[in-house]
């Protein structure tokens, strides 16, 4: 989820993902940009058209966070990872990089998500086979932990915590 940039490395994410079992996952990148020219040709090149698709804007992402087996995020760099925040929120698993400002910061591998070393494709792979291994009440877990961590990122949580600086 996101703008088809630089930022949110989907070069990366693509050809990390030729390399999974291409009969059993369907990716989904929602977003537009101006590398989606480039992506899609990316996509072709490695004969994945029938396996990554680039679905464009959504108005209410939250329909397909509440339907997908996981977020994924291959970002270079967030702030401060609204996908993250949003997936959370519809409990949607999280596998994602460890990139500054957002991710490090929200995520704990292991305790509310599945967290890979940014642009490695080594530990992507791992990552994604622990999820695939991880028993449901696992990641049912990983998911309660993750909703209760985003709390604190809300208008709310936020208001509380201008309210006590300016008292």
């Amino acid at each position: 989820v996101g703008r088809l940039t630089k930022q949110k490395n989907f070069q990366f994410l693509i050809n990390a993902f030729s390399k999974i079992n291409k009969h059993k996952f369907i990716l989904l990148i929602a977003g537009e940009g101006e590398e989606k020219e480039s992506l899609q040709k990316l996509i072709s090149e490695k004969k994945l058209d029938d396996k990554i698709f680039l679905i464009g804007y959504k108005e209410n992402i939250g329909e397909y966070f509440k339907n997908c087996e996981a977020l994924i995020l291959s970002s270079e760099w967030e702030d401060p990872g609204f996908a993250i925040i949003e997936a959370a929120f519809y409990r949607a698993p999280i596998i994602s990089c460890d990139c500054e400002n957002g991710p490090k910061e929200i995520l704990k591998n292991g305790i509310n998500s599945f967290v890979y070393l940014k642009n490695n494709q080594k530990s992507f792979l791992e990552a994604f086979r622990e999820f695939n291994v991880t028993k449901k009440e696992d990641i049912f877990k990983r998911k309660v932990q993750a909703s209760k961590m985003v709390k604190q990122f809300t208008i709310f949580s936020h208001f509380n915590k201008l309210k006590e600086i300016l008292n």
